[in-house]
């Protein structure tokens, strides 16, 4: 499956793992449950809910982020100084009070996905904290989404790998570690 037209439009961080993405749509059951943990922009969860639609899966598939960071210094390098939505950083700060955090370019992008049907829920979530509605061995597929710290890391992978059910996968996508020389995606099957 090549990138859908619409996902492919929405910015993201770096060479994103579709393979992935395409194999874990593909192989999904439709009583699966999976999980993206660092949404961003929405450029992953739209590909997921495209991949699904293209594959006819309807999984529980959730995405999370902790939408903490401002869009002001991402959309001055990638947008010369415009949201998403064409609107310049400036008038929308002002209409909104300031900078805001990134649900609203988030919400933007999810709303105008084609497949956005196929995502179950999302929500804002802190950080570090594991899914409290999520049974431990309950989640067929966990991507983390993280362009942090290794050891921020390895909080996440330990709080959401208890949730992973046997024959489950967790993978971690972090472009920071291609940049150090190594892979960007690290991935682990549950015996």
């Amino acid at each position: 499956m090549s990138t859908p037209l619409y996902s492919s439009f929405i910015p993201q961080a770096g060479p994103f793992p579709y393979d992935l993405f395409t194999q874990v749509a593909r192989d999904c059951k439709d009583d699966d449950i999976m999980v993206e943990v660092g949404a961003f922009l929405g450029h992953g969860t739209c590909f997921m809910c495209e991949a699904l639609a293209a594959y006819g899966k309807r999984p529980k598939f959730y995405a999370f982020d902790p939408f903490d960071q401002v869009l002001e210094p991402i959309y001055g390098k990638m947008r010369d100084g415009d949201m998403p939505w064409g609107e310049p950083i400036e008038t929308w700060k002002k209409r909104v009070g300031g900078p805001t955090p990134l649900y609203d370019a988030f919400l933007f992008y999810l709303n105008g996905c084609p497949a956005k049907d196929r995502l179950f829920d999302w929500a804002q979530f802190p950080a570090n904290s594991s899914g409290p509605e999520f049974a431990e061995n309950s989640l067929s597929f966990v991507f983390l989404n993280y362009s942090r710290e290794d050891a921020e890391i390895d909080k996440e992978v330990a709080n959401w790998w208890p949730h992973v059910r046997s024959g489950g996968l967790l993978a971690i996508w972090n472009p920071e570690w291609e940049k150090q020389g190594g892979p960007s995606l690290r991935t682990m099957l549950k015996a």
